[in-house]
């Protein structure tokens, strides 16, 4: 396993700059910020995938309302996308919007653990073991699908406690630390931010590979607003010479692989 360091990166002044940099340990622990590879093994990942599946079967529902989804879509005009993959099914048990299914362990100081499915439960017990942390507050579930994995830069609510921890399952994606927060980082330009990040050469990339767990405390987690990019097309990064993996472009040929793709530091290093 590669040092939590190797999987941080300030990232590029500009989108067709490769000067992103690595944070050192001393960074990484001023930020309150920690990468843990492989916290959950290919077995373990599977049990919780097919638990979490039946979850958002229960109680998921979309957490982009009508209204949004047009925005969405109009800031992703420049996207040579046959189809506009705008989605995101949610379930939780923090009280959010009127039409939510609220998930049984609910939220806060009212949350239960024993209402957790089996699997989920084990696996925070482990988080708080390993972590040292105290009780859970909340358990929230998102799936995003075919690369639409934006996330606005936004802080979680402080009732969700001091400790934020986030465990990817089902691919890669990139997680960015940002000093730039609502309503701007909504309302700018997504093409531009999808390009160069939000704050070019001073926002904080995390590589979230399958099964890894990223824990945000202190200034990354109430200080710094936590989002993920739009992304950028095959197009877009062919036209800057930049070529995604073999193995991606026979998936594409299929029309299985993200019609998006996310970054780690620099347009450089695309993630499929």
């Amino acid at each position: 396993a590669r040092n939590a360091v190797s999987l941080v990166r300030r990232v590029a002044s500009g989108a067709r700059r490769d000067d992103w940099s690595e944070l050192n340990v001393d960074q990484l622990s001023a930020l309150g910020l920690r990468v843990l590879e492989n916290f959950v093994n290919a077995k373990e990942a599977s049990e919780i995938e097919n638990s979490l599946r039946q979850v958002l079967i229960d109680y998921g529902a979309s957490h982009i309302t009508s209204e949004q989804r047009k925005v969405y879509e109009r800031q992703m005009v420049h996207l040579d996308l046959q189809d506009t993959p705008v989605n995101m099914i949610r379930a939780t048990g923090r009280p959010e919007k009127e039409y939510q299914k609220q998930c049984p362990w609910g939220y806060g100081d009212n949350f239960k653990s024993d209402q957790l499915p089996s699997v989920i439960q084990k696996l925070g017990d482990a988080i708080q073991s390993r972590l040292h942390l105290g009780a859970l507050r909340d358990v929230t579930v998102n799936q995003r699908k075919y690369g639409f994995f934006r996330l606005d830069p936004h802080l979680d609510p402080l009732d969700d406690g001091e400790n934020v921890c986030i465990i990817g399952l089902c691919s890669d994606t990139v997680l960015t630390l940002t000093s730039l927060g609502p309503p701007l980082s909504t309302i700018i330009d997504q093409r531009l931010a999808a390009l160069e990040s939000w704050v070019p050469g001073e926002d904080i990339d995390i590589l979230s590979q399958r099964n890894s767990l990223i824990h945000l405390q202190g200034s990354s987690r109430t200080t710094l607003n936590h989002a993920i990019r739009l992304g950028v097309s095959q197009s877009q990064l062919a036209a800057l010479g930049i070529d995604l993996p073999l193995s991606s472009f026979a998936e594409q040929q299929q029309d299985l692989s993200p019609k998006l793709h996310d970054w780690f530091g620099s347009l450089f290093s695309p993630i499929p």
